[in-house]
């Protein structure tokens, strides 16, 4: 799974990486998959919590999207609060004014 893309802020790209945070979620929450896998998509996972400028959209995506499984909003509140408590001073002023205006959908 390719979860490093740096992407402009865009709907369609965050929808497309968020089905893959989805996937991959779930991937490694799987029982039934071999634990090479669920490591790899757990480091996918991780990786783009901490590096992708997309952080809160997909998460609030994730979040808000009643269609994903409840372990995938949950994951997408944790990328909204990951953003927030660790990488709020280095977002600009767009990204802060987004997720300020969220809290409130």
């Amino acid at each position: 799974m390719n979860l490093n893309k740096n992407k402009a802020m865009a709907g369609p790209d965050v929808a497309a990486l968020a089905a893959d945070l989805s996937r991959a979620v779930e991937l490694t929450m799987s029982a039934g998959a071999a634990q090479s896998d669920r490591l790899r998509a757990y480091q996918a996972c991780e990786s783009f919590k901490e590096t992708s400028p997309l952080c809160a959209e997909a998460g609030l995506y994730l979040a808000a999207g009643t269609h994903h499984s409840l372990i995938s909003r949950h994951f997408g509140l944790q990328l909204m609060e990951h953003t927030v408590k660790y990488r709020w001073t280095q977002i600009s002023q767009q990204e802060k004014i987004f997720i300020k205006v969220c809290r409130y959908l």
